[in-house]
């Protein structure tokens, strides 16, 4: 057994190490904004390159992998999405990979029959997840360009043909386009996530973009060169099977572009729940990266930028604990570390930031009203269920336990 001394000490240890947490967590929060600030500058200010890529008269065959899980009717819309191109037919193959349930399946197989494509449809008896079923569909494709969309996506008529001249250029290895969400106005959680997603897709990637930095894929709406999946083995099989899919063509060399002119939309979780299950994909998957890629780091640019990308739930991580930190300590009424300065201005950066953001939905909604006040302390309920989630995330990764690609309920 501990005596009291002992566990004083301890104490005092833990004490000290929150304390200097919060110290360390300030230094990355300054950090990450010095970093960014450029980024979003470029997003915000730079220009288009207006000038097309060479290759207009280049039209490969595209093969689209589609995987499919009990999603009959929002299946169909990704398809007619396809069938609709501006591409010419004889070049555009889909394979739809299906892990419904037995009654779902011949609802999907029934919505294919007379489809005006080249349709292949895979069924998976016993699905193990996205990176499964795209690996799955690989192996029956036969175009030079794979183009991934999820059942959910729905491209503009001209995304293939502004996609595929983007690999004219043998470096390229994939291209991302710009995501827009679909179900915005349909629930507090979409309206929240949808600005969430617009400030990565509109601000964050397209500034890195422009910089020349790292472009990680999104999960849905890119095309990727066959050649340079069989390079890598196919489809990285982890929870973040996008983000690894960049960093895996980083490292052969190749670029990712993000094309302004390649569009889709997608729909975002409509409910809190749903989006805890899809954040906590997220964040796991990038810590994991996080962790298992660490050495990527090098006098490429592009390596470095992909570090700060993966890191990103990390800091969600540690402002979490911070904030908490401080709450016991002013709570208990705790002495406080030379002062704790650092935790009450990570709070405060944490609390101003999102009463910016919270502020900004209220008088942003129309109608007007004094009721669209509430926007604010539903941002803030987001932002801590947010970073509670990735700090879920974080344990998991820290103790090992198991994961497997759960799947965004609908």
């Amino acid at each position: 057994m501990l005596d009291t001394a002992c566990l004083l000490g301890i104490a005092r240890l833990l004490y000290v190490l929150l304390s200097s947490l919060s110290t360390f967590t300030l230094f990355l929060i300054l950090l990450w904004t010095v970093y960014h600030t450029p980024i979003v500058l470029a997003a915000v200010f730079s220009r288009r390159d207006k000038d097309d890529p060479p290759g207009d008269n280049y039209l490969p065959r595209v093969s689209v992998i589609i995987p499919v899980k009990n999603d009959v009717s929002i299946a169909e819309r990704s398809l007619r999405s396809v069938a609709v191109q501006d591409y010419p037919r004889d070049k555009i193959e889909v394979v739809v990979v299906d892990g419904s349930s037995d009654d779902v399946s011949e609802k999907i197989k029934a919505s294919i029959q007379g489809f005006p494509l080249d349709v292949k449809y895979i069924r998976e008896d016993t699905p193990n997840g996205k990176p499964s079923a795209l690996n799955r569909g690989l192996r029956h494709v036969s175009g030079e360009l794979v183009a991934v969309l999820d059942a959910d996506n729905v491209l503009e008529p001209d995304a293939f043909r502004n996609a595929v001249k983007y690999f004219s250029d043998p470096t390229v290895g994939a291209v991302q386009g710009v995501i827009d969400p679909l179900n915005e106005k349909e629930s507090i959680w979409t309206r929240i996530a949808s600005k969430e997603e617009k400030l990565w897709n509109r601000v964050l990637l397209l500034g890195r973009a422009r910089l020349g930095l790292f472009t990680p894929l999104s999960g849905s709406c890119y095309f990727v060169s066959r050649r340079a999946l069989q390079e890598i083995g196919g489809f990285p099989n982890t929870l973040a099977e996008d983000l690894d899919l960049s960093l895996s063509l980083l490292k052969k060399g190749y670029r990712v572009v993000y094309a302004e002119d390649v569009r889709g939309k997608w729909e975002t979780p409509k409910t809190l729940g749903a989006l805890v299950v899809q954040r906590r994909r997220w964040y796991r998957g990038y810590l994991e990266s996080f962790f298992r890629n660490w050495r990527i780091i090098g006098p490429d640019r592009r390596r470095l930028d992909a570090e700060v990308v993966m890191a990103g739930p990390l800091l969600l991580v540690l402002s979490f604990l911070t904030i908490m930190w401080w709450l016991l300590i002013t709570t208990l009424g705790l002495p406080k570390l030379n002062g704790d300065i650092s935790a009450y201005i990570v709070t405060s950066l944490n609390f101003f930031t999102v009463l910016t953001v919270g502020s900004a939905l209220s008088f942003g909604e129309k109608p007007r009203r004094l009721t669209n006040i509430a926007w604010i302390p539903i941002v803030y309920a987001y932002w801590l269920t947010m970073m509670s989630v990735a700090l879920w995330a974080f344990l998991g990764v820290l103790f090992r336990r198991p994961a497997k690609w759960e799947r965004t309920p609908k």
